[in-house]
């Protein structure tokens, strides 16, 4: 049997320092104290030559380190190693919860056991023969030894180990003995409808999210269960989604196949963007709502009746009910524990079952809208509201308040707000509390603006890649060679820039400063030269043009999946493929404002209908690798670094657009 080892270095040495380099080092201190004891000029040279070795040895150390390190493209444990690189505490020495403060460990994990504790609804009793069930459809799931060989197959081996000490690679290198075994038990767990104490327990790790790093209320909680329990999980997983995806409201983008926050905002910039193209009068006004810790509160009673109302009966509804009886949980804080406490609400955290759970509790909250229009990504909800009456909209909000007292839920109202695309001020209530008008909203990772301009959003964005690439800058050995480098910033720069990028459009200052940025991490890899032979040598576009085709791919992934009739990709995609017969990909609909030009839909599909003079999208198999050869002859026929207009593949501004073509 597989017994993996774990090397363990001195916790004051960063974690490429090998043993050779550990011994030179101490080697140095103990010169360092004879120096002290006896000054001599022997000692001093000697002192100095060690000093020499050590640095050298470290530097080699940490070269060889990071070019192994960065050649996996492990951007997880690339995060880890700059992270340590910053040489900041996890925790504050001393850390404030309520009116106490203390510096003990023990202490410490009471006070966030306490905290996190505090959020949980009070225990409910019920008997699950109460549970009314309807159209009983599931009832059982399958555990085969071969369904299990391909779970542990697919265990992420750099993941943590669970509370109870093992690994994931303890399961995948232990062989069929390990696969029999969970046979057995996971067999038993079926039959009898329970769930080991043990698996139940979880072990929280605070998470600092803003504010002042000493009070303990700025945490979150982090969960790890056991390995062997998320085998179990997984094993139920897949039947009950299968089941529950067809219930699922179109509305809900999180933890669904086929679908992002990218589907979320494009689904809901094309409601916006076509409300204010159709009617320049019609108030256009959306909501942004704040559950107070939503996966916490879920009261298990409701969550059983609205799986069981969902068909969902016998062993699969008994083992959900003792999977989320009975829960405990511990923080551990500096190696130390604290005493467990219940867990009375909510779903498991770091579970898989708990986000589809979570998914299923709320699917019915858009059901009690009857006016406005609701996207929701898990516990995200905002509401939009087109041309409503005052009357209508604060219809919908005191549904949603009477939704929310119902499922013994809580919103922050503090955190609520409204922002209007256009009409007037009104001021609605909500709980009560009147609703507070924002110019700027960050809503899902993209910052939006009420005149739906993106130069906010821009700026973040490239402040936190800065960021980032400076961290490299710093870190990162210079005898590295350029293609690790232009792995670091394709792995770690580019996706900061471009999470998003698909619902913006950007303007010429924006793609000025996004190349700006580019340019600089070009210099970082390659050195000095001109950049347009450095983007040839890399083999990287411009930035704006890399811009496109993301979003050329993300639109034929859409009409892919409008074909297979997702959805998401329906609303996103009605109306706008073209007839079978004409040589467009996309019949592009009609504008009254520019505005509307701007919608990602409308200006990908104009792209997309040129592009396909050169490039066929019928066929979605290659077709990254043929945008790529396209755009590089471009860049190749009509680059200019001065001039912005050749950054992009056939250029929509007002004086490009009229010829609009490609070469």
């Amino acid at each position: 049997m597989f017994v993996p080892t774990r090397t363990r270095h001195r916790q004051n040495l960063p974690p490429w320092i090998t043993s050779e380099s550990s011994h030179l080092l101490k080697k140095m201190q103990t010169q360092k104290r004879l120096l002290a004891a006896k000054p001599t000029s022997y000692r001093r040279n000697k002192l100095v030559e060690l000093e020499n070795l050590a640095s050298k040895s470290c530097e080699e150390d940490r070269v060889h380190y990071q070019e192994k390190l960065f050649n996996t493209r492990d951007t997880g444990r690339i995060f880890k190693h700059l992270k340590c690189l910053k040489k900041t505490a996890s925790l504050p020495l001393s850390m404030q919860f309520r009116n106490e403060r203390t510096q003990s460990a023990f202490r410490k994990a009471e006070m966030f056991n306490e905290y996190f504790h505090s959020v949980f609804a009070p225990k409910v009793d019920y008997n699950l023969n109460n549970i009314p069930v309807s159209n009983v459809s599931l009832t059982n799931f399958s555990i085969s030894k071969a369904k299990l060989r391909s779970i542990i197959s697919d265990l992420d081996v750099s993941k943590t180990r669970g509370p109870n000490g093992y690994p994931p690679s303890f399961f995948v290198n232990s062989g069929e003995g390990m696969i029999h075994a969970l046979h057995l038990l996971l067999k038993n767990i079926k039959r009898l409808r329970k769930i080991p104490k043990c698996w139940k327990r979880a072990v929280v790790s605070p998470i600092h999210k803003k504010g002042e790093k000493f009070l303990v209320e700025n945490y979150r909680p982090i969960s790890l269960l056991d390995i062997d329990s998320k085998i179990l999980e997984k094993c139920m997983y897949s039947p009950l989604y299968e089941h529950f995806v067809t219930s699922l409201r179109s509305r809900q983008h999180g933890f669904v196949r086929q679908k992002s926050t990218i589907t979320n905002m494009l689904a809901f910039f094309q409601a916006v963007y076509k409300a204010l193209d159709k009617d320049q009068h019609s108030d256009v006004v959306a909501f942004y709502t704040d559950f107070s810790k939503a996966f916490d509160k879920v009261s298990h009673y409701l969550l059983l009746c609205k799986v069981a109302s969902l068909g969902v009966n016998g062993c699969l509804l008994e083992l959900l009910h003792d999977y989320l009886s009975d829960r405990k949980q511990i923080v551990r804080v500096d190696n130390v524990s604290s005493r467990p406490k219940d867990v009375t609400s909510g779903v498991p955290q770091g579970s898989l079952l708990g986000p589809l759970l979570f998914c299923i509790f709320i699917n019915d909250l858009p059901e009690a809208l009857a006016f406005s229009d609701s996207y929701l990504f898990a516990d995200d909800l905002k509401l939009l509201s087109v041309n409503l009456t005052e009357l209508q909209v604060q219809t919908d909000l005191q549904s949603l308040e009477k939704w929310v007292n119902k499922n013994r839920m809580a919103l922050a109202t503090d955190k609520c707000a409204k922002l209007t695309f256009r009409g007037k001020d009104t001021i609605f209530k909500l709980f009560g509390e009147p609703l507070k008008t924002e110019a700027n909203v960050r809503d899902l990772g993209i910052t939006l603006t009420s005149d739906l301009t993106w130069n906010m959003h821009i700026s973040k964005k490239v402040a936190k890649a800065n960021g980032v690439l400076y961290l490299l800058r710093r870190n990162v050995s210079q005898s590295v060679g350029a293609r690790i480098k232009l792995g670091l910033y394709k792995s770690l720069v580019l996706p900061i820039l471009l999470y998003g990028i698909q619902c913006i459009h950007l303007s010429k200052a924006s793609m000025t400063i996004l190349e700006k940025l580019q340019k600089r991490a070009v210099k970082w890899i390659c050195g000095t030269g001109k950049y347009g032979q450095q983007l040839r040598f890399l083999n990287i576009l411009p930035l704006p043009m890399h811009i496109q085709i993301l979003n050329l791919l993300t639109l034929s992934n859409f009409r892919t999946n409008f074909c297979t009739s997702n959805p998401t990709t329906v609303t996103l995609l009605q109306s706008h493929t073209a007839p079978s017969r004409s040589k467009e990909v996309f019949k592009l609909p009609k504008t009254r404002t520019e505005k509307a030009r701007n919608e990602f839909v409308f200006r990908t599909s104009r792209l997309a209908n040129r592009v396909n003079q050169h490039v066929s999208f019928e066929e979605p198999v290659g077709l990254k690798r043929r945008l790529i050869k396209l755009f590089w002859r471009v860049v190749e026929a009509t680059y200019d670094e001065l001039n912005s207009c050749t950054w992009l593949i056939a250029c929509d501004c007002q004086n490009c657009r009229e010829k609009w073509t490609i070469f």
